[in-house]
């Protein structure tokens, strides 16, 4: 027995008594012989009231209504509790945080936070849960039970909230306001993971290598990096993601665009693992998703969306700006975790890595020679190719600095041909040149 502040605490089910006797009396329900049977359910009652009520839940009989809105319960408690709801009244506090609640048991199972007590385990998977309405929600994961349907557009769901949230997709609805940018959302959750891109909070943080996350489900992701977990499954070639939308990017590599009717029937529906459902109306090149093709579509159009707001430059891609940023902030969040060299990119530090390990994937075709990066390899493909070429002569150089060493030798003297115009850094080019011209008008007259 725990006295709680002129409270006492059931020590089996922590419920909550004002009066010592009450608790002393229910006390004796965990112990006492359970007399009262359910002719529909075989569950067993110590008091009769208890039966009664209960079977209220099979017979959906609700015979206690609020005289406010109208809203009916099946038993007395409930409506008693339901009215504090409209009065705003929250007597129930907790002694350790002191947080407000309109009903007993709501205090109840908030006190399992503080205490950390998990009594309802599901027999399948043994996870453990506060709340004995959670284990029952869980267990619609493994049974695959959706009782809760939108009258809109008859999707099922496993909860009442999944629902409730559901239906402001349809409705609208968008409640939560953010007080800093007046951005609106449907959900409270929602709001609160917006408020810490203002806030810069990140209270999710890994146990592994103390990485923060804004969101809990940005945690979860990464925490699968440290697991090696892939709980995502395709159903056509069996490969595993550890994300669902890593999942739903692969499917549309199986998948064409889905077509379906009123009654929701899918068409058949086209199966290639090649299969580019989105092409461009320009080259006709193809991509898997919509995002790529987006990302692709402004090569031909110019649109640089993403703008920099320390020096103006705009860029194609999201991911083009935020490396680019680094340029100003100097931030190296790539790290190598061999010789702990840090980097701005994680291609560069790609790269970097082969140092490592001794992989050169890029040869040049011409000598064979091979190079980390490919950056590397063109610039030895010059060497080949004489990619800097000299606009006077015509020579040709692997580096600018060579070249532009060569130009001075045209600066004190440039020899230019009479007839074409061509210009010579010395005379014998000229002369050799020259001797062309002569060549094709002798041909020309003896014809």
């Amino acid at each position: 027995m725990i006295a709680l502040q002129h409270s006492f605490v059931c020590s089996v089910c922590n419920k909550i008594f004002e009066v010592k006797t009450e608790l002393e009396e229910h006390e004796k329900t965990h112990f006492q012989n359970k007399q009262h049977l359910c002719s529909v359910c075989s569950k067993t009652f110590t008091r009769k009231e208890y039966l009664e009520n209960h079977l209220r839940a099979h017979s959906g009989v609700k015979p206690f209504s609020c005289s406010i809105c109208d809203k009916v319960f099946a038993r007395k408690d409930y409506l008693e509790n339901h009215k504090k709801s409209h009065t705003g009244v929250k007597p129930f506090s907790c002694f350790l945080c002191g947080k407000s609640f309109a009903r007993k048991d709501y205090l109840e199972n908030h006190l399992k936070i503080h205490s950390g007590a998990r009594p309802y385990r599901c027999t399948i998977c043994n996870k453990d849960f506060a709340r004995k309405d959670y284990l029952y929600s869980h267990s619609r994961v493994h049974s695959g039970e959706k009782p809760y349907q939108c009258n809109t557009c008859s999707l099922s769901f496993a909860r009442k909230d999944y629902l409730d949230n559901h239906s402001k997709v349809h409705s609208g609805e968008k409640p939560y306001q953010c007080a800093q940018c007046e951005k609106s959302f449907a959900r409270k959750d929602y709001l609160d993971s917006h408020c810490r891109i203002h806030s810069g909070e990140r209270p999710y943080r890994c146990s592994v290598c103390d990485k923060s996350f804004a969101r809990k489900d940005y945690l979860d992701n990464h925490s699968r990096v440290h697991t090696g977990e892939k709980p995502y499954h395709c159903t056509t070639c069996n490969k595993t993601f550890s994300r669902k939308d890593y999942l739903d990017n692969h499917i549309k590599i199986h998948l064409g665009e889905k077509t379906c009717d009123s009654s929701s029937a899918q068409e058949e529906i086209k199966i290639d693992s090649n299969y580019k459902p989105y092409q461009c109306e320009i080259c006709e090149k193809a991509f898997s998703r919509k995002d790529y093709l987006e990302n692709h579509s402004r090569i031909h159009n110019g649109e640089k969306p993403f703008h920099c707001d320390v020096c103006t430059k705009s860029f194609a891609r999201k991911d083009h700006l935020d490396n680019h940023l680094r340029t100003h902030t100097k931030e190296r969040p790539y790290q190598c975790s061999i010789c702990e060299k840090s980097f701005a990119r994680k291609d560069y530090l790609g790269n970097h890595y082969k140092i490592h390990v001794g992989v050169e994937p890029y040869i040049c075709i011409i000598c064979n020679e091979t190079f980390t990066d490919r950056k590397c390899l063109l610039l030895h493909s010059r060497q080949h190719e004489g990619a800097y070429n000299c606009g006077v002569c015509s020579c040709s150089f692997s580096t600018r600095e060579i070249l532009e060493h060569h130009f001075k030798e045209h600066e004190n003297q440039v020899y230019i041909c009479p007839i074409c115009q061509f210009s010579f850094s010395n005379s014998d080019d000229l002369v050799k040149h020259y001797r062309i011209h002569v060549e094709n008008s002798c041909l020309i007259e003896a014809e």
